[in-house]
């Protein structure tokens, strides 16, 4: 019995983890293209919204330190 419902759990979880993300140029996404939309106001004033990612770049820039021999590390 213990067996059929860790396979049960298992499965469960892996279905539901089985979404694809993507990596496009503000982050990781669900979406494979950046859905921006760009547009002027009235005012000719430039203005863009984007969805929302699950990871931006942005966010993660204070994170990765750079070592003295040349690469990265992720602080946390």
């Amino acid at each position: 019995m213990k067996k059929i419902l860790n396979m049960t759990l298992l499965i469960t979880v892996s279905s539901l983890l089985t979404g694809c993300l993507f990596f496009n140029e503000r982050g990781v996404a669900s979406k494979y293209y950046d859905e921006c939309k760009h547009y002027y106001d009235a005012q000719g004033i430039f203005h863009e919204k984007c969805d929302e990612n699950i990871v931006d770049y942005e966010n993660l820039e204070h994170l990765v330190k750079q070592n003295g021999s040349g690469g990265y590390y992720v602080e946390f």
